[in-house]
């Protein structure tokens, strides 16, 4: 379609394949992260506040008692690697703002080489690349898995656009691709892996197969790995292994179901059904086909979908990440059949609608949550530096927590760079972060994803009147000596054990109380000092025999 401006000779070239069209889309979609101080994607502000004590490791502003910085190669280091480096640049909530942009640039940006890679243009896979930007797996801030797809994509239109060249040039790019990937994240390394590997073994069982060059293929595809898988296994899926898998097949298609918004079940099942409507429409106006590799990875993605579990070895929503991934990397496998020019405007205009109308959702959801961010920023005054801080949740109702207020809860977390706080539920999880808890305070240590949900307030009384409960996690046990304050996330309702706990803050999602002392007690400090005094091992720099840390108990 071609549209003259009278009285010039430009003529502006309006196809529903152009690259313009997909940037412009993509700038409107990545609006939303400008629009506000502080994005409410539920992981994010956690990650915000990793990042403010990774930054400040080595510096006057570290915090001194409570976490040290252990360097190790684990999978899942993306955000850790990069924003601590952009930080010496500029503020370190800029920096984190920049590795999601960043992220988010590379899926689109990704989906689009990846397709000029297999098919020499571009048609509709920068489309599918801005209408998942706020999928469940990216909306909840898994920030590390949002860059690894995006590397991911990069680095499957790089095997593709190489497969005509030498094999040290294949070797070299494919090696830096896989260390970078096992870096980024574990699952955009396995989907890198599955995709080449489905398609190569779809090449190996053609007629007319080269059988030398297939097997030196599979060499270079496998030794990288095979070094990585190995030392993997060997130092740092131990770890991993601590966690439990999930198998449950009803959460599983829910989340999926959930998949395409995720804030609203409403608006995912609504994406899909125009995505299924729209395929379903071009393929019966016989306007798409599916390259017999596209079918191989379908059916093989389709498999790892179906017999993954709800979650594994900590790791949560696998197979709805396989399914996103999909979304992203299936279109260039996609060829639009002698269609009209008409039909070739129902997927921008499908998955542009779904882009726009998914960030302006999350724009406005992000706007409400901007004043509590403020007022629990406010409410971190009312917190003496180096103090311990709790968080349960204070739903009197059914003692559920309301999914919905995970990223206030989340933002707690933000005491440990503000006040200098112990915050059990700050992302420390040995073997997935290098920001790790002191050895004296492993009691208090949270070692498995579950533990960060919020504990009942119900619990937490019990605790206090000397309830034993085997459940409790550890860390809570004796909360009302090892901690000095309980956030309560959650409408404010009645203090729930006024002998124990005075109000500071109230606000609309979240109230702060100060633990009461009773007579000879001491602070959590002293307390955990006193009880960590039998620890003999030298601890790392950042740990509690540090002077500063005991001059605050003195």
């Amino acid at each position: 379609m071609d549209v003259e401006l009278q009285g010039t000779k430009q003529i502006f070239h309006i196809r529903p394949t152009s690259l313009w069209l997909v940037g412009s889309i993509t700038a409107l979609a990545i609006l939303p992260v400008f629009l506000v101080e502080l994005p409410a994607m539920n992981d994010y502000p956690g990650h915000l506040a990793r990042m403010y004590v990774l930054a400040s490791i080595g510096t006057p502003d570290q915090n001194p008692y409570y976490y040290f910085y252990l360097p190790y190669v684990y999978p899942n280091l993306a955000m850790d690697i990069a924003v601590p480096f952009f930080a010496r640049f500029i503020n370190v909530a800029s920096a984190a703002k920049a590795f999601l942009i960043l992220s988010q640039i590379l899926v689109v940006s990704g989906a689009v080489a990846l397709e000029i890679a297999v098919k020499k243009r571009h048609e509709f896979s920068g489309f599918f690349g801005a209408a998942v930007l706020y999928s469940l797996p990216f909306a909840w801030g898994f920030l590390n898995f949002e860059f690894g797809i995006g590397l991911a994509l990069w680095g499957l239109a790089t095997w593709f656009a190489l497969e005509d060249n030498e094999i040290t040039t294949r070797l070299a790019a494919h090696t830096l691709l896989c260390v970078c990937l096992f870096v980024s994240h574990l699952v955009a390394f396995g989907l890198y892996g599955a995709t080449i590997g489905l398609c190569e073994i779809w090449r190996a069982f053609q007629p007319d197969v080269d059988w030398k060059k297939s097997a030196r293929t599979f060499a270079i595809l496998t030794a990288p790995a095979a070094i990585i898988l190995g030392y993997f296994v060997t130092y740092t899926a131990n770890n991993l292994s601590k966690e439990a898998s999930e198998w449950d097949s009803f959460a599983k298609f829910l989340s999926i179901l959930h998949g395409m918004n995720g804030y609203s079940a409403y608006l995912s099942v609504a994406d899909i059904l125009a995505i299924t409507a729209m395929t379903f429409f071009m393929y019966k106006e016989r306007c798409l086909s599916v390259s017999p590799r596209g079918k191989w990875i379908a059916i093989g993605l389709l498999v790892l979908i179906i017999v993954l579990p709800f979650r594994v070895a900590g790791g949560d929503l696998p197979s709805l990440r396989i399914a996103i991934a999909a979304l992203l990397i299936l279109p260039a496998f996609l060829t639009f059949a002698g269609a009209k020019l008409f039909f070739r405007f129902i997927p921008p205009l499908v998955l542009g609608f779904i882009a726009l109308v998914n960030a302006a959702h999350i724009a406005s959801l992000w706007i409400t949550f901007q004043p509590e961010f403020t007022a629990m920023r406010a409410s971190f005054h009312q917190i003496k530096s180096d103090a311990f801080v709790l968080v349960g949740h204070a739903n009197f109702k059914d003692d559920r927590f309301d999914k919905a207020e995970m990223p206030i809860m989340t933002a707690t977390a933000l005491a440990a760079h503000y006040e200098n706080a112990f915050v059990p539920t700050l992302f420390t999880i040995p073997g997935q972060q290098p920001l790790q808890v002191c050895p004296e305070l492993n009691r208090l240590t949270l070692t498995h994803t579950k533990d960060y949900w919020p504990v009942a307030v119900s619990v937490l009384a019990a605790l206090a009147n000397g309830t034993k409960i085997s459940e409790a996690p550890p860390h809570i046990r004796d909360w009302v000596h090892d901690y000095d304050y309980l956030y309560l996330i959650g409408p404010s309702g009645p203090n729930p054990i006024p002998t124990r706990l005075e109000a500071l803050s109230i606000s609309n999602s979240f109230t702060l109380y100060k633990v009461i002392r009773l007579p000879g007690e001491e602070t959590a400090l002293g307390h955990v000092k006193q009880r960590a005094a039998t620890v003999a091992s030298v601890e790392p720099d950042g740990c509690l025999r540090q002077p500063k840390a005991v001059a605050a108990i003195q």
